[in-house]
This record gives C-alpha cells, sequence and structure tokens, in this order.
C-alpha cells in the first residue's frame, strides 16, 4: 500500500473496524513507514483522550474532524523528519535459481556512502545523503541518514556478496545456502 491509501484507511484501523487481510497490509506500511506511522499514533492517541474522558463513542465529527486535520497536515507538511531521524529504503528481495537478488533504493547516493553489514540470514544497510544548502519550498526527497535491516527468508554465503549501484538502486547479489 501507498501512503496516500492508507490514508483512506486511518480512521477504520484505528478503531479496528478493518478485515484482517487490510489490517496486515496497513500494519506492514506503518512499520515501514515513518511519516503514517506518527500519524496512526497521533490519532489513536487522541481517541484515547476522548475515550478517557468517559466518552463512550467518539462522536462522528470528532472522528472526521481529526481525520481531516490530520490529512491537511500529511498534505501540507510531509510530516517533516529531522536529519537525525532514521529513514527506511523501498527493497524488493527476489530468489533467482541458487542466487537471492535484493534491490534497495538509494537514490543520489554513492556506493561509498553505503555500509552494509550481515550474517547468514540478515542484513543492515546504513547510508547518508547530505541535504545540500539553499532555500527549500517542497521537500519530499530522503536525507540524512538512511538505514534498512531485515531478517532473509533464506540463509546466504556471506562470502559470496557482490555488490553494484547503478541508477539509483543498490543491488546485492550473493548465493543461498542448501
Amino acid at each position: 500500500m501507498k501512503c496516500n491509501e492508507i490514508l483512506k484507511y486511518i480512521s477504520d484501523y484505528v478503531d479496528g473496524a478493518l478485515s484482517p487481510k487490510l489490517n496486515k497490509q496497513i500494519e506492514a506500511h506503518l512499520n515501514e513507514c515513518f511519516s503514517c506511522r506518527a500519524i496512526a499514533d497521533t490519532l489513536k492517541f487522541a481517541l484515547g483522550l476522548c475515550q478517557e474522558l468517559e466518552v463512550i463513542r467518539t462522536p462522528v465529527s470528532v472522528h472526521e474532524s481529526l481525520h481531516k486535520m490530520l490529512k491537511q497536515e500529511w498534505d501540507l507538511l510531509r510530516v517533516p523528519i529531522s536529519l537525525e531521524q532514521p529513514r527506511i529504503m523501498a527493497t524488493e528481495i527476489v530468489g533467482k535459481g541458487n542466487k537471492m537478488v535484493i534491490k534497495i533504493e538509494v537514490p543520489g547516493i554513492k556506493k561509498s556512502d553505503i555500509n552494509i553489514t550481515g550474517s547468514a540470514d540478515a542484513i543492515e544497510i546504513i547510508a547518508f545523503r547530505e541535504r545540500p544548502k539553499g532555500t527549500y519550498y517542497i521537500n519530499e526527497l530522503l536525507y540524512g541518514k538512511l538505514e534498512k535491516r531485515f531478517d532473509l527468508p533464506l540463509t546466504i554465503d556471506v562470502s559470496k556478496i557482490k555488490i553494484k549501484v547503478v541508477d539509483g538502486m543498490l543491488e546485492i547479489t550473493t548465493i543461498v545456502k542448501k
């Protein structure tokens, strides 16, 4: 799911009124997207406060008002994140015969600015992209510390890892152990 799709369902997600399948998709996105997680957590907190005030059910008008306010903030500000906050990178893992190919978006980042550590069953990628000086009127690009850590679905041979960066895509290729 994408961020704009999440916003359509965020109120129902917080209320627990979604199907298990849709709920699982949203959870997966929220685990990867700091901005959407911040919106969901803010809405949960606000609704929790209403419930603590002994309001059995949050009035629909309050619910809609909170949702509208959060959507406006998201559209205008894109939930700004400081340079110190770790950011995540979109990832794809594909099995090709006895190989595993991991692709990670790293736009504008040189190979020399990427640090990869790993074991037979996990990989961690940390990269840094410095923000150029200037006045920003719109800023939706990733700057600062970017990181991704995940457990691999199969065991790999760490000694056989090959790395390349082409057109903003980090590609890690390795051999799967049998």
